[in-house]
């Protein structure tokens, strides 16, 4: 349902072309079709085959622009497809269908070879050393970008993660039938830009579909018990309890409510607890109770945890086995996930950078801090 909206936006903005990559893989080759058709956003990928060898999807699109031609090829990582196209399609391996298609193009003086692929490092390098002639490659899957683009195999490569409010890109000029004075660049999509009536009533819509859609995968009601939530924290951790209680991630879904996106799956991750998963945070509706960025989105689900030092307690009322005084230490199988900086990067990034950087941040932050010896 997403990528319908998402296609359409991308075709008022004047793209070209959109490869096929592992999310998309996942909805269906029906679904997707019905969505190129809908958008009229060509889709391409060079190795997503049916049963008979054949390409589901057309492997390159040529587009001509400022007296220039763009030849566009996709290409995926290896990947799963969805259960209803089992023994319908499957994926090759990406650098033998490179292989195969660089065959299949003759490239002119004036011709430039655009890759647009879904796919880590180590694969892309492969399929690079199998295509030769390539003069740029947009990846989805290597998450970093800079001014200046990463190169592998000699090639510029920019890529962009799924999480970010702005448009990315390389500013290039051609000479003597290469790229020269190539430079990345960002465009902050900020609210300083007019509105644009068709793209607000497409975006309006896909909140409305969002909301509709959601209604039907409520919290289910055999959901296992994995989460604690914070409440059950403070009994032990009443200090960190405290400074959460009073800090921006308790009130995190709130932001998504006053921007119309409490529905919107790409933003909930970042904004409750456990979202999608057994007892933890799936709508607004049902369960509230795992709302906001609590201790187990960063310390893993801890259910077992509580009830792991409450049945202690009852064996050990006066905590004779924690190891003080000369007593053994209890083994403990469920301890929770040590802070570590690397989580708060999993959501602060690009347009929801912390006010300092965060390996400053982190240094002071509440319990990450290190206790004096």
């Amino acid at each position: 349902m997403l990528s319908r909206y998402f296609m359409k936006g991308l075709g008022l903005l004047g793209y070209a072309a959109l490869n096929v990559g592992q999310n998309e893989l996942q909805q269906g080759i029906a679904a997707l079709k019905q969505v190129e058709s809908d958008s009229k956003l060509p889709l391409i990928s060079a190795n997503i085959m049916d049963k008979d060898n054949k390409p589901v999807f057309s492997e390159f699109l040529k587009v001509r622009y400022q007296d220039k031609t763009f030849v566009f090829v996709g290409f995926v990582a290896l990947s799963d497809v969805n259960v209803e196209d089992i023994g319908k399609v499957k994926v090759d391996a990406p650098d033998l269908a490179a292989a195969r298609v660089a065959k299949k193009i003759r490239k002119g003086k004036n011709d430039l070879i655009v890759l647009l692929v879904s796919m880590d490092d180590r694969t892309l390098d492969k399929v690079l050393q199998s295509f030769p002639g390539v003069d740029i490659v947009v990846c989805a899957n290597i998450y970093r970008f800079n001014e200046t683009p990463t190169m592998i195999q000699g090639v510029r490569v920019v890529s962009e993660t799924r999480q970010n409010k702005s448009i990315r890109g390389l500013n290039f000029n051609i000479t003597k039938g290469s790229l020269s004075d190539a430079a990345g660049f960002k465009v902050a999509l900020e609210t300083k830009y007019d509105k644009n009536a068709e793209m607000d009533g497409l975006v309006e819509a896909y909140n409305k579909a969002l909301a509709k859609e959601k209604f039907k995968w409520p919290r289910p009601k055999d959901a296992q018990p994995i989460y604690a939530g914070a409440k059950s924290c403070a009994v032990c951790h009443p200090n960190e309890f405290e400074r959460w209680s009073k800090g921006p991630h308790k009130e995190a879904i709130q932001s998504l409510v006053r921007e119309g996106q409490e529905y919107n799956p790409s933003c909930l991750n970042c904004h409750v607890t456990g979202y999608e998963r057994e007892n933890g945070f799936w709508d607004i509706e049902t369960s509230m109770d795992m709302a906001g960025v609590q201790c187990e989105q960063c310390h893993g689900a801890l259910a077992g945890h509580v009830q792991e030092e409450n049945e202690l307690v009852l064996k050990t009322p006066s905590f004779a086995g924690d190891g003080m005084n000369g007593s053994v230490a209890p083994v403990k199988k469920n301890k929770p996930v040590k802070a570590q900086m690397y989580i708060c990067s999993r959501c602060h990034t690009d347009k929801y950078v912390l006010k300092q950087p965060a390996e400053e941040k982190w240094k002071v932050m509440g319990h990450s801090r290190q206790q004096p010896k």
